[in-house]
């Protein structure tokens, strides 16, 4: 049996703004230049996965010790 998402799972601009902390014309210009966290369209509308944001966040980690060599 396949488990659908939960909708509480799915953030709006609004949230997701707050949640990485950038503006929400940030996420704007990201989606058009295709860089940036995944996201899901559901017909007009934008929605941002929790865990995608979580693997975003952590993909742009720098360690500075390491990258100094």
């Amino acid at each position: 049996m396949r488990m659908s998402p939960d909708v509480t799972d799915l953030l709006n601009g609004t949230a997701t703004s707050a949640y990485l902390g950038v503006p929400e014309g940030t996420l704007r210009q990201w989606r058009y230049l295709g860089i940036g966290p995944p996201y899901v369209r559901l017909g007009r509308h934008i929605r941002y996965r929790r865990d995608d944001l979580d693997a975003y966040i952590s993909a742009q980690r720098v360690d500075p010790e390491r990258d100094a060599t």
